[in-house]
Order: structure tokens, then C-alpha cells, then sequence
């Protein structure tokens, strides 16, 4: 994904251009040590960068998918747009693993989403599976994704009677439907709840992990 590429690039340069202030300019006596020094410091700075979305303050993006392209790794497979944000499910083929992403939405577009875009709870209701709830800060967006391991393939409503949307997968070693499932609720509540198949899961009931 372009997002860590150019982190890589930036600070790879900036590590050469010191590099080279150090060996061929300067009178530092041991410059071994310097550089091994400035190494880490890249390599901490880089890893900060990752977390925090500089191009936020000069970029916008015009749609989430185009975020997706630059920042996240993986196919979209599904989405669900909340009222200021995006919730997209991705797969990563080459890993053969599934992530998601929330895109926050602004007056003029789209921005990459960091670690003050979202808080993550995890949930569990006992006999259908688990599954996260992300809070997008600031904001009464919320967005359920979870994931059930079942013989058949089930669909899933919410308290408003919404169908839930659902990715289903069969695992024809294990007989089993491994389904994955995300929603867009506004402003959660207690008395929030889901229909699995013929159960009803109300909010208050499911444990929240620590």
C-alpha cells in the first residue's frame, strides 16, 4: 500500500541525507555510533508516522474507496456507510485474511482513519460468536462486525428490523459456514439487539471482553 511505501521512501532519505552530512561534512569523531543512533531514531519516527496521518492536513480524499487504495491492504468486499463516516470490509487474498477499516467523512471529503478515528469494544453473546463494535469519536456513528461459525448459512436483523449484512463462506473440510457480518447503528443503546437465526441477542446480555 502506497501509505507505508512512502513513509519507507521518507525516511530511508532522510536517513541517507544525514548519512551523508555525518560521513562527509561534519567533524563528529565517532560517527559510527551517530549513525547507529539516527537509525533508530528514523525507525521510531517512522513507526510513529504510521500511526498518525499527516496527509490529513493537505489531502482529501473523494470517496472511501479511494482512501482504501492508499492506505489499507486488501480487496473490499463490503461496506456500509454510517452518517459522517464508512465502514469497509477488506480481504487480503495473498494472506488469506479479512480486516476492516472506518473511514471518517468531512465537509469536503474523505481522510485516513488513525488511532483517534475509533474506539474498539470487543463483545462476545455466548452460543453465536464474537464480534467488535467501533465507536467512531466524536461523532453517534457506531458499526458492529462480528463473526459466527455455523452448519448453515443464517440471516441476521436488528432491533429496527434491518437485515444485517453477511459474508458467508463455506468450509467444505469442516462442514461449517464461517460468516462474517457488519452493520451501521446510530447512537447504541442498551436495548439495542439482533436476531441470529431464531435467537434474539439483546445488548445487555453480551459480555464485554477486558
Amino acid at each position: 500500500m502506497m501509505y507505508a511505501i512512502v513513509r519507507l521512501i521518507f525516511w530511508a532519505l532522510i536517513f541517507v541525507v544525514v548519512n551523508y552530512l555525518v560521513v562527509y561534512k561534519s567533524n563528529i569523531v565517532n560517527k559510527k555510533i551517530f549513525m547507529v543512533s539516527i537509525f533508530i531514531l528514523c525507525a521510531i519516527l517512522a513507526s510513529a508516522s504510521a500511526i498518525i496521518p499527516v496527509e490529513n492536513l493537505f489531502v482529501t480524499f473523494d470517496t472511501p474507496e479511494d482512501v482504501a487504495k492508499y492506505y489499507a491492504r486488501g480487496e473490499i468486499i463490503g461496506s456500509v456507510d454510517g452518517k459522517e463516516s464508512t465502514l469497509l470490509i477488506l480481504f487480503n487474498s495473498q494472506e488469506s485474511s479479512g480486516s476492516h477499516i472506518v473511514i471518517p467523512r468531512t465537509q469536503n471529503g474523505y481522510k485516513i482513519p488513525s488511532i483517534f478515528t475509533v474506539k474498539n469494544t470487543q463483545w462476545q453473546a455466548a452460543t453465536f460468536g464474537t464480534f467488535q463494535i467501533s465507536s467512531v469519536l466524536g461523532t453517534n456513528d457506531y458499526y458492529i462486525v462480528g463473526i459466527i461459525i455455523s452448519e448453515e448459512e443464517m440471516t441476521i436483523r436488528d432491533n429496527d428490523d434491518n437485515l444485517v449484512k453477511t459474508i458467508a463462506i463455506w468450509i467444505p473440510t469442516s462442514n461449517i459456514f464461517y460468516i462474517s457480518f457488519y452493520a451501521y447503528i446510530e447512537s447504541l443503546s442498551d436495548d439495542y439487539y439482533l436476531i441470529i437465526g431464531d435467537e434474539k441477542f439483546v445488548k445487555s446480555e453480551w459480555l464485554l471482553y477486558d
